[in-house]
């Protein structure tokens, strides 16, 4: 509520159910139904603020919470701003529908594949903005997109295996075997799983090829990014972060030319007849890139 007004209403509140073993044996909270519990909470959020906004009585009551004290004393009152959004992150196809039905928007994982984030990810959000009567124009989905980017094939020869090492961390983790099995790659994720077990973290890239590089990434020069991401997520996308491929830091130069790519190709799309007219910012627009 402060980050909002403090930001004067660019605070965005991200929330998530993260994974059995950091609930349990990080963060000492019992793995009870997470996904029903989580859009409980959203729901509750959204009671307690309801309450300080406009000034309704406090009396939330649902299968994991209850809240129906709120004193003067902790009641920070309206916002000029209003509420804050609330996006999740998931990738579970329950929690992708419940985020369609109760959330403002999602972020997606890093780790994805376009056509896994459209079956998997996409068209469970969409389901779930069915079930509730909402339009797709009130929701908003942003991505993180692995790039692999340079300004000359040197930098992005070096990126490139850069990214492959991150390809084949993640890939030996369970939860993205789908991913793996979706491109017919099931072989690949064994024996990087394999290595995973026997700790051979530091081999894990040689079983990752340019084909997969080719899926989970884009790939070109700072001013092909902007192209390489709109062909390959189409509409999909209403706001992208370039992931892991970012430039060196403290290299304002660079950023200035991936910026400028990004709103040059956004005022081409925006030129073109039948466009849909979505947020469309790179992330930098709201602080840095």
């Amino acid at each position: 509520w402060d980050l909002q007004r403090a930001t004067n209403g660019r605070f965005i509140l991200g929330l998530g159910t993260q994974v059995k073993a950091h609930n349990e044996r990080r963060f000492g909270l019992k793995w009870e139904k997470p996904g029903p519990k989580l859009r409980e909470y959203i729901l509750a959020i959204r009671h307690i603020w309801d309450c300080w906004q406009n000034g309704t009585e406090l009396n939330f009551v649902g299968e994991f919470f209850e809240f129906n004290l709120m004193t003067p004393m902790f009641d920070p009152g309206p916002l000029d701003v209003g509420a804050p959004p609330i996006y999740v992150g998931a990738v579970n196809p329950w929690n992708c529908r419940m985020a369609g039905e109760v959330a403002d928007g999602f972020h997606c994982h890093g780790f994805h594949t376009a056509r896994t984030l459209r079956e998997n990810v996409i068209d469970r959000i969409e389901d779930g903005l069915k079930n509730a009567g909402r339009a797709r124009s009130e929701f908003t989905i942003t991505a993180p997109v692995m790039a692999v980017m340079g300004g000359n094939d040197e930098e992005i020869d070096v990126m490139c295996e850069r990214v492959r090492q991150m390809i084949g961390f993640y890939g030996a983790t369970s939860s993205y075997k789908n991913m793996f099995d979706a491109h017919d790659w099931g072989d690949t994720f064994q024996r990087l799983l394999e290595k995973s077990r026997n700790n051979q973290w530091d081999t894990m890239h040689e079983e990752i090829s340019d084909e997969m590089i080719d899926e989970f990434a884009v790939t070109g020069f700072y001013e092909e990014i902007p192209a390489q991401v709109e062909n390959k997520y189409g509409d999909m996308l209403d706001e992208v972060l370039i992931y892991f491929g970012e430039p060196e830091k403290g290299d304002p130069e660079t950023w200035e030319r991936l910026i400028h790519a990004f709103r040059e190709n956004e005022a081409r799309r925006r030129s073109r007849p039948g466009h849909r007219d979505h947020p469309g910012r790179l992330e930098g627009e709201r602080g840095n890139p």
